[in-house]
Parts: C-alpha cells; structure tokens; sequence
C-alpha cells in the first residue's frame, strides 16, 4: 500500500474513533474506526508499506496527428515538424522497511495492534456500563 494512502485511511480511523469518543450514542463508528486500524496494522507488520522512489519519463515525438506518428526505427524523422504525441510515466516504487531508526515499522505496527484492541475493548467495556457490574 502506498504510504499516501496509508495515512489517509490512518487518518480516517482517527477521525472515526474522534466522533465515536466525543458523541456517546456513535460508538459504532468507534467500534468501525478501532477495527480499521487494527487492520492497517497488518499492513504495516507485513512489509507492504512502499513509497514512490523513482519515476521515468520517456515522451514520444512525431508528426502525423490522423494515425500513430511517421517515426522510423532509428529514432530519426522522415516527415515536417516534430510534435509531441504523449508522455510514458513508469514509477519504481520501494518498500518501506526501517528496523533500526525512530520509525521502526515492526515496533509501530505492534502498537497500532495493541492500541485498537485496547480501544475496541475499552468501547464495548463502556457500552455494557462499564466496570460497575
């Protein structure tokens, strides 16, 4: 998964977990937003955090706007003006895998783990009434 989105469904199970906190009759979404976050701990525990690390453009020249262009296979025109047709983009993207630094993904994946189910445990602990009974 890439990391932008990643962090967009992180923040999207924040937000959630927020209204389910905040507003006592939406634990649901509480409920939904911890769940989704214990899910993209998986994610990060698995290694299948990437990131875009490289990207290659190649832009193909020709003349001719009717059909494909007039170009030979050397690479040299044969007819009038040159005129860009479309660009190629390819992007090499890498895994993120950091097990030395601050942002060590093992340790941040088995945090989110045990956060959400904290939290999902928490939330249905305070639906029952709590720890009175």
């Amino acid at each position: 998964m890439i990391w932008q989105l990643f962090a967009l469904f992180l923040s999207v199970s924040f937000v959630l977990i927020y209204i389910g906190l905040m507003k006592p009759d939406e634990t649901a979404s509480a409920l939904i937003g911890f769940v989704f976050l214990f899910l993209l701990s998986f994610v990060v525990l698995g290694n299948n955090l990437e990131y875009k690390s490289a990207e290659n453009i190649i832009y193909v020249y020709g003349d001719n706007y009717d059909g494909y262009h007039y170009d030979d296979y050397n690479g040299t025109l044969m007819h009038g003006d040159l005129n860009l047709f479309h660009e190629n983009r390819t992007y090499t993207y890498s895994v993120y895998d950091d097990t030395t630094g601050i942002f060590n993904t093992t340790r941040f994946g088995y945090f989110l783990a045990i956060a959400s189910i904290v939290g999902f445990v928490g939330c249905l602990i305070s639906l029952r009434g709590g720890w009175k009974e």
